[in-house]
């Protein structure tokens, strides 16, 4: 799935494509709103289009990614090594704060394949205090 894909979501696709245009993406995004909104798909989809091998252009510029690559497979597979998924588990389906040291343990290695590292952390409400500050001072100073 390529952002040409994605409904609803013009407003926020603008907003990416243009922050990579002008190489201004920030290290941390926050997306919030209802579920069922896509949160997650426009999430995995910016991932695709900051990591794709060969990304659409018009005019020079990156307009979406290929969606055929190794790297947009892999991504839309789950299983690219540069691409990491926090989500709540066990019986209390909380995010521990084990899970946000093995997240900031990961952030101090190099990228594998990509050219970026990434982390998409889902049900972050459901983060205990301890993990919701540790990740919170990561944001704040990261490595």
């Amino acid at each position: 799935m390529a952002f040409s894909d994605i409904k609803g979501q013009e407003g926020a696709i603008g907003f990416f494509k243009q922050a990579v245009a002008d190489d201004r993406l920030a290290h941390a995004y926050l997306f919030l709103g209802p579920s069922g909104l896509g949160k997650t798909l426009l999430a995995k989809t910016l991932v695709k289009f900051i990591i794709c091998e060969y990304p659409v252009k018009q005019d020079d510029l990156a307009v979406d990614c290929c969606d055929t690559c190794s790297s947009c497979r892999k991504i839309q597979q789950n299983n690219h090594p540069d691409l990491h998924w926090i989500e709540p588990t066990g019986a209390s389906r909380r995010i521990s704060i084990d899970q946000i040291r093995s997240l900031q343990k990961e952030i101090s290695l190099k990228t594998y394949e990509g050219k970026l590292k990434t982390f998409i952390v889902l049900g972050a409400e459901g983060m205990t205090n301890e993990a919701a500050n540790s990740l919170l001072k990561t944001l704040e100073e990261p490595p």
